[in-house]
């Protein structure tokens, strides 16, 4: 379903190549655009994107979800919310919290669809369909995509990097440095088709 919007988005732009960045759960949703479109996708990045294996489906089914909280008349879900997030961010960094925790009142009823897609997403079997060089990126500061980096850089033989000062947030805490990577990317891949 959300790769399938993408694929849309893609055929409503007329797009015959792209390049895809996804992070976090938009780089699973990436690894299976890239695995549908196949050479349509010139480059992958996956930023903080979690390696599925049937073992790590199977724990998430017992996990207390993430992002979603019963509602309460007095507010104090929104307090639960905040604080299951709060490590996160580093001190100073609330306004990206801020953002986070706007976007996740908009849809607090279906917050965690899209962990809950994630943990049923057979990844193994996307993964040999990419054909796209690929780069993973991930914070090393509490991001906890941290043990699947290992794992995704290897299945795709992707280029690696750790980013020192950042965390699942990545993208809002070290913009520059995610762009860099981004672009640097991109330029590899025109490189390669020449």
């Amino acid at each position: 379903m959300f790769a399938d919007g993408v694929e849309d988005l893609v055929a409503g732009l007329g797009l015959e190549s792209f390049h895809l960045v996804g992070h976090h759960t938009g780089g699973v949703i990436a690894v299976e655009v890239a695995a549908r479109l196949g050479s349509r996708v010139r480059s992958l990045v996956l930023s903080a994107t979690p390696f599925i294996t049937p073992e790590k489906r199977a724990r998430a089914a017992w996990k207390r979800p993430v992002d979603w909280v019963q509602p309460k008349p007095d507010g104090s879900h929104l307090m639960e919310l905040w604080n299951r997030r709060r490590h996160f961010y580093a001190p100073g960094q609330e306004a990206a919290l801020n953002r986070f925790m706007a976007d996740a009142v908009r849809v607090l009823d279906r917050a965690e669809d899209g962990h809950i897609a994630v943990r049923l997403f057979a990844m193994g079997e996307r993964l040999p369909r990419i054909t796209a060089p690929a780069t993973v990126i991930c914070g090393q500061d509490d991001d906890p995509s941290m043990p699947s980096f290992e794992p995704m850089v290897n299945a795709l033989s992707a280029t690696g990097h750790t980013v020192p000062g950042a965390g699942v947030p990545f993208p809002e805490q070290r913009p520059e440095e995610f762009a860099r990577l981004v672009l640097e990317a991109v330029a590899a891949a025109g490189a390669a088709d020449r």
